[in-house]
């Protein structure tokens, strides 16, 4: 649903926009931009707030379909190939995440909340660095192909002068990031057991040097309840990862790193936009 069913429907849309209604570009672009406007905000915001791991996932797929009509509202080739390059990189990233959580959770879905990847990296560290990785790309950080996906999509903004939306979408980018880094640093954590009240609101005493400072940075803008909860000892038991899903995380973390790096991808995007730049 967060990753295939979100390309065939752009794919559909592009079709209308692009085919049946270019003519009348003039007409729908200022309603592409406010939805793209109001998605990359709306997704963003809501995701920092979010304690647990698929609805923060969920309100940053919402980010992510912003900017994919970022790129959409250019009505041009290039953002097409924009479009096409986002999309299909954030299928691998997205895919290779909800595996990892579906591990993480556990059978029956028992811990969906942030404690259930508190301390990953002692009970699989393999799996840590894969999620890791996937994180950062979807915050854009350079050598991933989210960062690659952000740049050609910001720069269909700016080449048709949208500024204002391109400034926007970095600005969402940036706050977006924040929830990212806090799953990342939960993750490296020490998975002790933090004393009741510990986070926002607690007296620094509670915590000593480093892990109080981490602690209140990965906590920053919860509430005390999804603090506690958030920082609820996990789950002791190693982490065992069937070889399919294993098999599936490293294909997408592969490629993530792959198309960050390299150009064949954008190319091939390329190729398949070039059709509707004629």
């Amino acid at each position: 649903m967060a990753a295939v069913a979100k390309a065939a429907g752009f794919a559909g849309l592009l079709r209308v926009l692009m085919l049946a209604l270019e003519p009348q570009a003039s007409d729908w672009r200022p309603i592409v931009w406010v939805l793209a406007t109001a998605s990359v905000l709306v997704g963003s915001v809501l995701a920092l707030v979010q304690v647990d791991i698929k609805r923060l996932l969920a309100y940053s797929s919402v980010s992510q379909a912003g900017y994919v009509l970022i790129a959409l509202q250019a009505g041009t080739g290039y953002g097409v190939t924009a479009v096409c390059f986002y999309l299909f990189t954030y299928t691998f990233m997205v895919m290779g995440t909800f595996a990892i959580v579906a591990v993480v959770q556990g059978r029956g879905e028992t811990r969906n909340d942030l404690s259930a990847i508190r301390g990953l990296s002692a009970r699989n560290p393999w799996l840590a660095g894969a999620m890791l990785v996937l994180l950062l790309g979807q915050a854009g950080i350079p050598l991933t192909s989210g960062f690659l996906g952000k740049w050609v999509v910001i720069s269909t903004a700016v080449q048709q002068g949208q500024y204002a939306l391109a400034l926007i979408g970095m600005l969402a980018a940036a706050i977006a990031a924040f929830a990212y880094l806090r799953m990342a640093l939960l993750m490296y954590m020490a998975p002790e057991a933090i004393p009741a009240g510990a986070g926002a609101g607690a007296p620094d005493g509670q915590l000593d040097g480093t892990r109080s400072d981490l602690s209140t940075v990965a906590t920053a803008g919860l509430s005390g309840r999804d603090t506690a909860l958030a920082l609820r000892p996990p789950p002791s038991a190693r982490l065992r990862v069937p070889a399919p899903i294993g098999a599936v995380v490293a294909v997408c973390v592969a490629f993530t790193i792959f198309a960050g790096v390299s150009t064949p991808v954008l190319s091939f995007a390329h190729s398949i936009a070039l059709p509707w730049s004629l």
